[in-house]
């Protein structure tokens, strides 16, 4: 899990993945994480692990992503639209009427 969401945020470039676990992550899992490195922001001075993991015991317990906040409104914000998205396509499917009937 830890190598395919590395090889995720790879492909779609983004700088760190979180992995919410339901249980304690395994040794292999935390070893696979740290070797994913760290991340640092060109205008910041901290660094972040690039693959984050987090237990939902860790999450309830307070435990949240770090990564680089602005200011007193440390709020997350949407990220862009992914220009990748096509419109869905239109059109019927073979075998299938749109022809709709009255009800009764």
């Amino acid at each position: 899990m830890v190598r395919d969401l590395l090889g995720t945020i790879e492909a779609e470039g983004a700088p760190i993945g979180v992995l919410f676990t339901m249980h304690e992550p395994t040794r292999d899992m935390s070893q696979a994480a740290a070797a994913a490195g760290t991340w640092r922001p060109a205008m910041w001075d901290d660094t972040f692990d690039r693959i984050q993991l987090i237990s939902v015991e860790e999450a309830f317990a307070g435990k949240r992503p770090q990564y680089p906040r602005s200011g007193k409104n440390e709020t997350l914000q949407p990220a862009p639209k992914d220009h990748r998205m096509r419109p869905a396509r239109t059109g019927t499917l073979p075998g299938v009427s749109t022809a709709r009937t009255k009800k009764r």
